[in-house]
C-alpha cells in the first residue's frame, strides 16, 4: 500500500509553483468572470458607503449627542446649532474613520457576497445573471451573505468608538481605544454587541430584495 501511495502521489519536492499553477489553469476561465463582478461589486458597495456616511454623518452626531447629552441637546437644530457655535463645522465630522470602516466593511462584504450569490443561483437554475427572484428566494440570499454573524463581529469596535467620538469634545480615535481598552478591557469594545447583531439579524435578509 505504501509503494502505490507513493506512485500515484509525487513527494512533497516535486510539488512546484508552476505545477500548481498548470494544474489549476483550467479553472481560471471559469473564476474570472465571477471574480470580476465580484471587484465591481465590491467598489460599488464601498463608494455608496463613502457618499451615504459623509453626507449623513453630520446628522448621526446630532443623534448620538441628542440620545446621551440629555438637556443642553434637545432637538436636531438645536443640536446642530450649538456643535457649530461652541466647536465649528468639522465637530460634526467626528467618528469620521470609524464611521467609514464601518460602513464600508458591512456594505461592501454584504453587497458582494448577495450578488455573488444570486449570480451562482441564476448559474444553476440556466437564467440570467441579473434575473430578479422571488420575494422569498431574495430574501434568502439575504440572510445566507452572513452579515448578522460576521460584519457585526468586525464593526461593533467601530461602532463604539465612532459615538464615544461624537459625543466628547476632545479626543482622538487612538485616544478613546486605549482608554476603552484601559478602563472597560478589550470587552468595552464590543458594548452593544447584542443590540447590532439583533439589528443585522433583520436588515441582512431585508435590505437587498427591498432596494433590488
Amino acid at each position: 500500500p505504501t509503494r502505490r501511495f507513493a506512485k500515484d502521489h509525487p513527494p512533497a519536492s516535486q510539488i512546484t509553483l508552476p505545477k500548481v499553477v498548470e494544474a489549476l489553469f483550467p479553472l481560471v476561465p471559469v473564476l474570472l468572470p465571477f471574480v470580476g463582478r465580484m471587484w465591481k461589486d465590491t467598489a460599488a458597495g464601498m463608494a455608496g458607503s463613502v457618499s451615504c456616511t459623509m453626507l449623513g454623518l453630520p446628522f448621526d452626531v446630532a443623534k448620538s449627542r441628542i440620545q446621551t447629552g440629555g438637556r443642553p441637546y434637545p432637538g436636531l437644530v438645536e443640536t446642530i446649532g450649538r456643535t457649530l457655535r461652541t466647536e465649528g463645522p468639522q465637530a460634526l465630522y467626528k467618528g469620521t474613520v470609524p464611521a467609514l470602516s464601518s460602513a464600508m466593511t458591512e456594505n461592501a462584504v454584504g453587497i458582494t457576497v448577495q450578488r455573488s450569490l444570486r449570480r451562482w443561483l441564476a448559474a444553476a437554475c440556466s437564467c440570467a445573471p441579473d434575473t430578479r427572484f422571488s420575494m422569498p428566494t431574495e430574501v434568502a440570499l439575504g440572510g445566507a451573505t452572513g452579515r448578522c454573524r460576521c460584519t457585526a463581529i468586525t464593526i461593533c469596535p467601530f461602532e463604539v468608538l465612532k459615538v464615544r467620538l461624537q459625543v466628547q469634545v476632545r479626543q482622538t480615535l487612538a485616544g478613546e481605544c486605549m482608554q476603552v481598552v484601559r478602563r472597560e478591557g478589550p470587552l468595552g469594545l464590543y458594548r452593544g454587541f447584542t443590540a447590532l447583531l439583533l439589528r443585522d439579524v433583520v436588515s441582512s435578509p431585508l435590505h437587498p430584495p427591498v432596494s433590488a
